[in-house]
């Protein structure tokens, strides 16, 4: 009997957004910030690290399952920007203060994201010298991104979950969209580490209340909704 071959997602994606960062380094770190916290998970079955390539993009390999979580996470992590951009000095008086500069929603750093499933017919070292299902699934949604407004993509060998998720994708897009730095710092830690209200009340030194009504802001139970039917829909298809 042949051995079934393995099946992956590869997310690949790059920077949008980052003409509001001057800072590049603080950007690159925040991206790899984004990596580590999904990689310190175990159950998103980090197969390999990703890599990131040109300055601004990146591609990784992991668990099907989790793919959707990830991608999400990622997008979290870099519209939760802090760093030397997002700092003004304000004259008042003699007195000189600092305080967070507000960023537009659609200046703040995000990535446009495609996640592929399939399987990998060449596995290297290094990611971006694999190749296979996934791969090129991942390159056909990312390039259709490339002719639409749009950044958030799936490709999968399955015809009827392509046709349930296509939709299900523009709309999680449009609710990512709208997240400000603070739902989306929020968003990170919950869709990362499954922090409850609480756990983020301390960790993000701000009362339950105010945790609550970013969680709210960002459409979090929508967005759970979403990831729960998701992973159900790769589960059962994987499966068979």
């Amino acid at each position: 009997m042949k051995k079934r071959s393995k099946v992956v997602a590869v997310i690949t994606g790059d920077i949008v957004g980052s003409s509001a960062v001057k800072d590049r380094a603080f950007l690159n770190m925040a991206i790899k910030e984004a990596f580590d916290g999904i990689k310190a998970e175990k159950e998103y079955g980090m197969l390999r690290s990703f890599e990131i390539y040109r300055g601004d993009s990146f591609q990784g390999v992991l668990d099907p399952v989790h793919a959707l979580r990830a991608a999400l996470s990622i997008r979290a992590r870099l519209r939760q920007w802090k760093g030397p951009a997002s700092i003004t000095s304000v004259s008042r008086g003699k007195k000189t203060s600092k305080r967070p500069l507000s960023i537009p929603l659609g200046l703040l750093p995000d990535a446009r994201i495609a996640i592929g499933i399939g399987t990998v017919s060449y596995r290297s070292s290094k990611v971006m010298e694999s190749d296979g299902e996934a791969f090129k699934l991942s390159g056909h949604a990312l390039d259709g991104l490339g002719k639409s407004t749009g950044r958030l993509a799936l490709l999968t060998p399955w015809e009827e979950v392509n046709m349930e998720t296509g939709a299900s994708m523009q709309l999680l897009d449009a609710l990512v969209n709208k997240w400000s730095s603070a739902s989306a710092q929020a968003m990170f830690h919950y869709m990362v580490k499954g922090s409850t209200q609480s756990e983020l009340s301390e960790m993000l030194d701000i009362s339950q209340p105010a945790v609550h009504k970013r969680l709210v802001a960002a459409d979090q139970l929508a967005i759970h909704a979403a990831l729960e039917r998701y992973e159900q829909l790769i589960e059962s298809n994987l499966e068979r």
